[in-house]
C-alpha cells in the first residue's frame, strides 16, 4: 500500500521588484525571483537549497527556510510545475506542484 503525503508550504519571495514594493526596488530580485521560478518549475531541490540566506534577508525573500525544507522532502527527480506566478505590488508570489 502506498501512503500520499499532501505537504503546503507558504514562502514568501522577494518583496523588492519595483520601487513601489514594501522594500523598494533591488535590482538583484529578479535574478533570485527567476532561478526560484525555475527551480519550481523544473523540479530542481539543489537550486532551492542553494539560496544564499544573506541575499534573501536583503530581498525580503523570507520563504527561503521553508524553501529549503520542502526540497528536502521533496522526491528527486520530481514532476514540478509552475501553475501560476504574478508580481502584485512588486512581490513575487507563486503557486507550484511538485510530486513523485
Amino acid at each position: 500500500s502506498s501512503a500520499r503525503v499532501l505537504l503546503v508550504v507558504a514562502a514568501d519571495l522577494s518583496a523588492k521588484r519595483t520601487e513601489k514594493a514594501p522594500g523598494h526596488f533591488d535590482e538583484r530580485a529578479l535574478a533570485v525571483d527567476t532561478a526560484v521560478l525555475a527551480a519550481l518549475e523544473n523540479g530542481c531541490a539543489p537550486d532551492v537549497s542553494a539560496l544564499d540566506p544573506a541575499v534573501c534577508a536583503d530581498l525580503w525573500l523570507t520563504g527561503r527556510a521553508a524553501l529549503q525544507v520542502l526540497a528536502l522532502l521533496l522526491p528527486q527527480p520530481g514532476s514540478a510545475r509552475v501553475l501560476w506566478a504574478d508580481l502584485p505590488y512588486g512581490v513575487q508570489l507563486v503557486l507550484a506542484t511538485w510530486s513523485a
